[in-house]
């Protein structure tokens, strides 16, 4: 029987916290302590996940993926909850990159040596130093 520490005035008092710690062992939901806003949501593809940082990419999440005309777009979240982006070239797949993005409004943004991907509800625009090098409408 697993125990839970505190300080308790008596056994009646922590005789019930023991009861619903071993009934959520039995039912699988989280124990006392753990958070209750576990993560759930599809997987993040493998060719993506296999790309996140060390660590992150332990059972990442997929938020959403979108294309363009020339690029593929996966923005997942890593084993801490962070969220990242996944860029690819539809003409040359080793050229990609992975980044820490942020959501902002309804798009989600990641920055990198100057760059900005901007991905929006409608499209990707990326920028260098404030000049835009692309413009794509998604298409899916």
């Amino acid at each position: 029987m697993a125990l839970i520490a505190g300080a308790y005035q008596s056994r009646a008092s922590w005789l019930p916290v023991v009861h619903r710690y071993e009934q959520s062992l039995q039912q699988g939901t989280p124990t006392p302590g753990t958070p209750s806003n576990a993560r759930t949501g599809p997987p993040c593809p493998q060719n993506v996940a296999s790309r996140l940082p060390s660590g992150e990419d332990n059972a990442p999440l997929l938020v959403e993926t979108r294309r363009s005309s020339g690029f593929t777009v996966t923005l997942c979240t890593g084993a801490s909850g962070r969220l990242y982006y996944y860029g690819v070239s539809h003409s040359d797949s080793s050229m990609w990159i992975v980044l820490p993005a942020t959501r902002s409004g309804s798009d989600y943004i990641a920055t990198n040596l100057g760059y900005r991907y901007d991905v929006g509800p409608h499209k990707l625009v990326v920028t260098k130093d404030g000049v835009v090098k692309v413009n794509q409408t998604f298409t899916s």
